[in-house]
């Protein structure tokens, strides 16, 4: 309870409400000057609004009057208690809700961006071995496909043969066999074929997808793709009209 002795404590008045009350030097100490009026509630500088003069202060009835302060310690008390806390004053709370908030826009935006770049990059992406995990990771929760990883620099052709087909008069049929010496299982590659003759002039030329020759290889049977496993070979046949005499010279390549 603040004491009438008490040189130190102010009486000031509610901008808002314009009720009058006493302040000790130590809530004033506590909070910086800033009180909240326990009538209005409304938060203020006690000093800024001290009342200068006697004349300035308001008449009191004989139950109010300030020799008894009988109404004065249970505000100043609350006054106290709420702002022992040192809490940050109406407009440092605005700012930060207001730098919370664009954070958080930022953020929101960042993730959205993010999203957007993995799901257009992704077939990309997930064919090099650095971003691979990551995109990984990413896409549990994006929600995005995964492509088979793959590396055509370890897949290799140890077999080619071309030779007319057994059954079927103007076609021949091609062997090959693929090795995988990557460390991890990779997806059938696609097969180029190209004839050319003496002088390097294209003859003919045909592209087979994986369903392609893994179908024809097993007719009758499911036609559901394979990988080719770590460190195995695989044998490929698929047949292909006869490109005719011409056809003195052939490259085969894989691609995606």
């Amino acid at each position: 309870m603040p004491s009438k002795t008490d040189s130190s404590a102010i009486v000031t008045r509610c901008p808002t409400c314009q009720t009058a009350f006493r302040v000790t030097s130590e809530q004033l100490l506590t909070a910086n000057g800033m009180v909240r009026c326990g009538k209005c509630i409304g938060v203020f500088n006690a000093p800024e609004h001290q009342l200068n003069s006697v004349a300035e202060q308001p008449e009191q009835t004989p139950k109010e009057a300030p020799e008894t302060d009988q109404a004065l310690p249970q505000l100043t008390e609350l006054i106290h208690n709420e702002f022992n806390g040192q809490q940050p004053s109406p407009k440092q709370s605005k700012t930060l809700r207001t730098l919370l908030g664009r954070l958080a826009v930022a953020a929101i935006g960042a993730l959205v961006l993010a999203a957007q770049i993995i799901y257009f990059t992704s077939a990309e992406l997930s064919r090099n071995e650095n971003y691979r995990q990551a995109l990984i990771d990413s896409c549990y929760y994006f929600g995005c496909k995964i492509a088979p990883y793959r590396d055509l620099s370890k897949l290799s052709i140890n077999t080619f043969i071309i030779q007319s087909h057994p059954t079927q008069p103007g076609a021949v049929v091609v062997d090959m066999l693929i090795e995988n010496k990557a460390k991890f299982r990779q997806p059938y590659p696609r097969i180029k074929v190209r004839f050319e003759d003496l002088q390097g002039e294209l003859v003919g030329q045909r592209i087979f997808s994986p369903e392609e020759y893994i179908a024809e290889k097993n007719s009758g049977r499911s036609s559901a793709i394979k990988n080719i496993s770590s460190g195995r070979q695989t044998h490929v046949s698929f047949s292909l009209v006869d490109p005719g005499l011409d056809a003195v010279n052939y490259l085969v390549a894989l691609s995606l």
